[in-house]
């Protein structure tokens, strides 16, 4: 990996193919004749604040991730949402369905578990597929996954029975969070161009700002997980992808005024800090801001 980033090496790819700021320490968990897979985080190896990018994920698998502690900021983007939680992050839990861009930014002492089940089992187990659930508190789901992850490292024959019961409690779980979503209007859900034209106005005047789904949404008068799949229908990319498109475009402005720290630069396109906005920059340009700025001259 270039310097500064670091992936796992646990032999599992949805994992492995994270890209992290500091060292993890990881480990895996499976068990025969279960279709689940636990991957246990215990922190970044390094103090400070790290990133985490999963924007590639595209796996075949669904992940619910739990989070069991760390004192510090914990940040999540996807598809151009942001949400913050300054301390207190016990029983925080997501659920990323295979396919959804996500970076996180954490403290180095921040603890969670994530469990991988194969793409559609949840909606298999649920008789409907759930939305994706944002980070927030759900203290029966977290204390259900809780159950699942003590079972797996201590499993026994009984283990695959009771693990299916509580992946079944899981989903039933998750569906309840998202209501039956509108159809979308319009022939195969796509934006129609009147609307188009005020989400482009809306974004062009916030390039440099966090941009929140929830936000963009209330533009096109639309429930937000309705407008995502819209938007990425219209588009050809997710929120996510564009909103960054639009950023590192400012961002090659900005590099050519060389009186302006890299910091600077990073803080004025709208990313957290110089170690997401490094590693954005190279892997969309394929070289690190300051290298794109010594080019210029």
């Amino acid at each position: 990996m270039a310097d500064g980033s670091y992936q796992t090496q646990l032999g599992y790819r949805v994992f492995d193919d994270i890209i992290w700021t500091g060292p993890p320490q990881v480990s895996a968990v499976s068990v025969p004749h279960v279709d689940a897979r636990l991957v246990m985080m215990g922190g970044v190896n390094k103090p400070g604040t790290h990133v985490a990018d999963a924007t590639r994920n595209d796996h075949g698998l669904d992940a619910l991730i739990v989070n069991r502690g760390g004192r510090g900021r914990l940040e999540f983007r996807t598809e151009g949402t942001l949400i913050k939680n300054e301390a207190a992050m016990r029983d925080l839990v997501a659920f990323i369905p295979n396919g959804m861009d996500t970076s996180w930014e954490m403290p180095h002492n921040s603890q969670s578990f994530t469990l991988f089940v194969p793409r559609g089992r949840f909606a298999a187990l649920a008789g409907r597929a759930p939305a994706p659930v944002l980070p927030s508190r759900h203290h029966r789901l977290a204390w259900l996954g809780s159950l699942i992850e003590r079972e797996m490292r201590s499993a026994g024959p009984g283990t695959p029975l009771l693990i299916d019961g509580l992946l079944r409690a899981i989903a039933a779980g998750l569906v309840e969070l998202d209501a039956p979503l509108p159809a979308a209007p319009g022939s195969a859900g796509r934006l129609d161009p009147t609307t188009m034209s005020r989400i482009r106005d809306f974004l062009a005047a916030r390039v440099g700002e966090p941009v929140t789904l929830d936000a963009v949404a209330q533009v096109a008068r639309m429930p937000p997980a309705h407008f995502a799949r819209a938007f990425r229908e219209t588009t050809g990319q997710t929120l996510f992808r564009f909103t960054m498109a639009q950023r590192l475009a400012l961002a090659c402005e900005l590099l050519a005024d060389e009186e302006r720290s890299l910091t600077s630069v990073a803080l004025a396109c709208g990313f957290a800090g110089l170690p997401s906005f490094n590693m954005s920059f190279a892997r969309a340009m394929g070289l690190s801001p300051r290298a794109y700025r010594a080019g210029l001259s």
